[in-house]
């Protein structure tokens, strides 16, 4: 895929780690297995027992034919981590796929660790498979189908930042799909708890 530049808003993640611009390019290789000496602390707390490499498998399984960015960021004093996006891109925003719909949005660090995965679909799919990559994630201490339950619930409560486990927050939050779509879409994002805003010093496109 040729190399390009975009600038816009995202799915939740993008809003609670506070970053606003994305770069394609060719996909990264599969992240480093979790487990690996780290001397930096993490930029957000890792979700327990959910690793990066399985997790994009995961994803691109789910949207076959999609594309693949990732965005390597770092931040001063911390562990470098990678923004992945999987999804397909629109008539008019052809390079920043997280602006359509379906989508998949993974922030991961060097050690495999991830901090934050969001998915978006259009309200009325519900919980479509790419729905399903947050909703069904096997996260430590977080009850089998808990994550379901909260999305399901959804339309009945504002949607800021949740936390009803101490190891997650959930964000959700409806926008308008990009074409070829039409209607209203939908993001449901999991983090590990208390996201971090400080801005990345610097980006560099893979």
């Amino acid at each position: 895929m040729s190399r390009s530049c975009a600038t816009g808003p995202l799915l939740a993640g993008v809003l609670l780690l506070g970053f606003t611009a994305a770069c394609s390019g060719p996909s990264a290789d599969d992240p480093a297995p979790s487990g690996s000496a780290v001397a930096l602390p993490h930029k957000g707390t890792p979700i327990p027992g959910v690793l990066a490499a399985d997790l994009i498998s995961t994803a691109r399984a789910t949207l076959p034919g999609s594309l693949q960015e990732d965005t390597r960021l770092a931040g001063t004093g911390y562990v470098t981590w990678t923004h992945t996006e999987i999804g397909y891109p629109g008539e008019h925003d052809r390079d920043f796929i997280t602006t359509n719909a379906p989508a998949i949005t993974i922030f991961w660090e060097d050690d495999g660790a991830v901090i934050l995965v969001g998915c978006g679909d259009m309200v009325n799919a519900g919980l479509s498979p790419a729905m399903a990559v947050c909703t069904d994630l096997s996260i430590t201490g977080v009850p089998t189908g808990a994550l379901r339950s909260n999305f399901s619930a959804y339309p009945d409560k504002p949607w800021e930042v949740a936390q009803p486990f101490p190891q997650i927050a959930l964000a959700g939050f409806d926008y308008p799909a990009a074409p070829p779509k039409t209607g209203t879409a939908r993001s449901f994002s999991v983090t590990g708890p208390d996201p971090p805003s400080i801005e990345p010093t610097n980006t560099s496109s893979l």
